[in-house]
């Protein structure tokens, strides 16, 4: 068995069985010398199914920028006031969106340009090197758009994917292939909608994504691939063990990798450009992304998968039954007495029936409830989803459990 096989084999797996939860579906690829190999977990993955990416865009972006000055046009120290309206805050250069150490706040409007031009204009800079921002990414992407005369979507298609062969990845509308359902707290989600799409809104197939990760690895005699390895070289020093590329994250000089996540997605690219291997991970659950890169990380430094999602502690998911039990029969002080006392001070046994009672108002009747619980990026999450036999919706009782079992945090949400 090759490198590629085994390892591919061992992400699915390590993947699969740390989320159990449904219908989650998850594919993994592995790429080398010797090949790309993809596999899936339990349940059934198509070829052309489509996940959403979320940041892992920004390696994408990252590489337009490149490509773009490359030819002239753009410069990355170009300062953004050049093609947007800017204000005050004109002078932030296009390496600094790049980097993520122009300032700007981690999240930005997400909606029209306009907005995102007037809160760039209002917005205060925080000073002090690097700090991640999604905005600047909206705002990058924007740039790339005035520059090229052509909407972010049609670029990406037309300068990247296209030339990759990604033939069912894309943005919005420009993405063929078959759209599969994210999921969250244990419920379908619907699709997200980036009218800014250069920081997180990309989908892509898993065998779009290893073509991507192949062009990294090896990058083609082209524009193209010449942007591709440009995108990978340290641009920020961050601290003694990562740094800042256009895009990509750098950890101890050697991994160049990206996680993304969106209200139902998870996904983690990792490449080691000296051993000439890499991974990709999807899933289609949200608030996953660290975990499966620390998956990546573990499986391209020889070591098992696994070892990155942590063991539930014995009764969680009793714990959790319990205590929503509690919660139907009235009896909120019980409940309440069952969580930490960190959160037993920051929420009162009378907010909790307060929340409780707001949520169960059109609710009566005999109660099903179904527990389960997997790992998140917050921790051990445990879901107790309820269906009520009068009640128009179901409810959700999210848990948070620390290593010792305790509960952390518990959120209280209708179901769609």
């Amino acid at each position: 068995m090759t490198w590629n096989e085994e390892i591919a084999a061992s992400l699915a797996q390590a993947v699969d069985t740390a989320f159990n939860e449904g219908e989650l579906q998850v594919a993994a690829a592995a790429i080398d010398t010797d090949g790309t190999t993809i596999r899936y977990g339990r349940h059934p993955v198509a070829a052309d199914s489509r996940f959403e990416i979320g940041s892992v865009t920004k390696t994408l972006t990252g590489t337009l920028l490149a490509l773009l000055a490359a030819e002239g046009t753009l410069r990355l120290d170009d300062e953004i006031g050049r093609w947007l309206a800017a204000g005050d805050n004109g002078r932030i250069t296009l390496l600094a969106l790049a980097t993520h150490t122009s300032g700007l706040p981690r999240v930005g409007p997400d909606l029209t340009p306009g907005i995102a031009e007037a809160e760039l204009q209002q917005v205060k800079l925080v000073p002090g090197g690097y700090a991640y921002s999604n905005f600047g990414f909206q705002l990058l992407g924007l740039v790339l758009e005035r520059a090229s005369e052509i909407p972010y979507q049609g670029l990406l298609a037309s300068r990247l994917l296209e030339p990759l062969a990604m033939t069912c990845s894309g943005t919005g509308s420009a993405a063929c292939g078959r759209r599969i359902a994210g999921h969250a707290w244990g419920e379908r989600m619907l699709a997200q909608h980036h009218p800014l799409p250069a920081s997180g809104g990309a989908e892509a197939t898993i065998g779009d994504l290893a073509s991507f990760v192949r062009a990294c690895l090896e990058p083609p005699p082209t524009p193209l691939g010449r942007a591709i390895a440009a995108t990978q070289v340290p641009r920020f020093a961050i601290d003694q063990a990562n740094a800042q590329a256009l895009g990509w994250h750098i950890r101890d000089g050697r991994f160049r990798w990206h996680d993304g996540g969106t209200s139902g997605f998870s996904a983690a690219v990792v490449l080691d450009p000296a051993q000439h291997r890499g991974v990709a991970i999807l899933i289609n659950t949200s608030g996953t992304g660290l975990l499966i890169t620390r998956a990546a990380l573990l499986v391209l430094a020889g070591r098992d998968p696994g070892g990155a999602f942590p063991v539930a502690p014995p009764g969680c998911t009793d714990r959790a039954r319990q205590v929503t039990l509690s919660l139907l029969h009235g009896r909120v002080a019980e409940a309440h007495a069952s969580l930490s006392p960190q959160l037993r001070g920051r929420i009162s046994a009378g907010r909790l029936e307060r929340l409780w009672w707001i949520h169960t108002l059109d609710a009566r009747g005999p109660a099903q409830v179904t527990v389960a619980s997997q790992p998140s990026d917050e921790g051990l999450i445990a879901v107790a989803a309820i269906t009520f036999a009068s009640a128009t919706r179901g409810l959700t009782v999210r848990f948070r459990f620390d290593p010792a079992a305790q509960i952390t945090d518990l959120r209280i949400k209708r179901s769609p």
